[in-house]
């Protein structure tokens, strides 16, 4: 039995739903000589700009851009199509949300399950399966044979006990039966001779990690760079007060000076007087421009085009896609 580690996918999970470590900051790395409190502050203020999912919505988008068109004379058929999930999602539907999944991640997963009788007293049991998608983070086990496809394969999920309370169970599918193991047991048999999970992979075997993937590395770095650029600012925006003192009155108290500067009050000066002087913008130009190098290198990945009105700033590959 393979063991499965599903910690990349629930990061690129997390970096397309803008959940996890970027929700609750911990995305955020704590650089030397900052103190405790400076990156408390620093998460406190963090905003995480969603790069990945832009990115998928639009791939999917030019992919259906033209509608499917299905030639369904079986009337099961066509009601599956206009119901193939437990929510009563139409197929069309199903498949927008699945491919934006797959994309993001490079793999998904599909469970054809049959339901095991009416869906309420007094209909007809259903003829067609329900599809039912399962995210590769989600696979705590599985075997694949000789043809790539699974053999056994267990899923982490949680199901509603008779009580209605939610119960962590672990789903497991074969190629003669199911089972679930947990807060809830149950168990069945199947008589499709293959494990009712299908695997989608863009490429090779599974698992496999997607091209878009790197947005989600690039995410988590532009999110600590527009939290340290927002340090920067808060800490050096403003323009500091200097006030030249004589050098037969040094040290001078500007205690009570400091105490009393603002926009109603007067303060007196020397003859060399008294003026503002602004942080040089050196530290913040650097990050505007790393920031601006790794947006680039997200835009390449994602064969986004800088300006959409001037075609030669476009990659060939962009323009293809585009036409596509």
């Amino acid at each position: 039995m393979a063991k499965f580690s599903a910690a990349r996918f629930q990061f690129i999970a997390d970096s397309l739903n803008g959940s996890g470590p970027f929700a609750d900051g911990s995305a955020l790395v704590q650089y030397p000589r900052e103190s405790a409190d400076k990156f408390a502050r620093r998460k406190a203020t963090a905003w995480y700009a969603n790069a990945l999912r832009p990115a998928v919505s639009r791939f999917v988008g030019y992919l259906m851009k033209k509608p499917v068109q299905r030639e369904l004379p079986n009337p099961a058929l066509k009601q599956f199509a206009e119901e193939c999930t437990w929510q009563g999602d139409a197929l069309s539907s199903f498949w927008a949300g699945f491919m934006i999944e797959a994309k993001a991640r490079g793999s998904m997963l599909l469970l054809v399950d049959m339901p095991g009788g009416a869906s309420s007293p007094g209909q007809e049991p259903r003829r067609f399966p329900y599809l039912v998608a399962i995210e590769p983070e989600r696979v705590k086990s599985y075997v694949l044979n000789e043809y790539g496809q699974l053999r056994r394969v267990v899923i982490n999920d949680s199901v509603q006990d008779a009580s209605g309370n939610a119960q962590s169970v672990e789903r497991t599918y074969t190629e003669t039966g199911w089972s679930f193991t947990g807060g809830v047991n149950a168990s069945g048999t199947h008589d499709l001779g293959v494990c009712p999970v299908l695997i989608f992979t863009e490429s090779g075997l599974f698992p496999c990690i997607g091209d878009f993937a790197g947005i989600a590395d690039l995410s988590k770095r532009l999110y600590n760079l527009r939290s340290e650029l927002d340090e920067i600012l808060r800490a050096q925006t403003f323009s500091l007060l200097t006030y030249k003192v004589p050098s037969d009155r040094f040290p001078l108290d500007m205690g009570p000076i400091a105490q009393t500067i603002g926009t109603d009050n007067l303060l007196q000066t020397f003859p060399d007087g008294a003026a503002f002087i602004a942080p040089p913008d050196g530290p913040a130009t650097v990050y505007l421009q790393v920031i601006a190098q790794v947006d680039a290198l997200i835009r390449e990945i994602a064969l986004t085009a800088d300006d959409h009105t001037q075609r030669q700033g476009e990659s060939g590959v962009a323009l293809q896609l585009r036409f596509q």
